[in-house]
């Protein structure tokens, strides 16, 4: 995974069809989606930047410890915002910031360790928690 200047790490699925970032100030976290194939969830939580025009479902994020809500269209996109991005291979995991992030080939799943939010993302399901 890659870290810049401290303030984060950046890594993809090694499919590359999973984007996740988890940072560190403000703590931020969570994961986009190029392309999936279930249902646009119903928008929740703090949808920043996002209209009725917009679709939901992108990509799912917490923020300050807060639940796991999801992204619009057009949203924050994880795993780019500071340009270098690593690789989780499936089978393992990676522990930041109090966010732990596990790669499978059957989809990424996040969660913060203090507060248990989380999410499982894959190309056909989503499960939040």
């Amino acid at each position: 995974m890659t870290g810049v200047g401290g303030q984060g790490v950046e890594f993809d699925s090694p499919s590359g069809n999973i984007h996740c970032g988890i940072y560190v100030d403000p703590l931020k976290w969570g994961c986009s989606i190029t392309e999936y194939s279930y249902v646009d969830p119903e928008p929740t939580g703090d949808l920043i930047a996002c209209s009725e025009m917009i679709s939901y479902g992108h990509g799912f994020w917490s923020r300050d410890g807060g639940p796991v809500t999801v992204m619009c269209r057009g949203g924050a996109e994880f795993g780019g915002e500071m340009g270098a991005v690593g690789v989780l291979p499936y089978g393992t995991s990676l522990a930041y910031n109090g966010v732990m992030c596990e790669s499978a080939d059957t989809g990424m799943t996040c969660r913060d360790v203090m507060t248990g939010a989380g999410f499982v993302v894959a190309r056909n399901a989503y499960t939040l928690y």
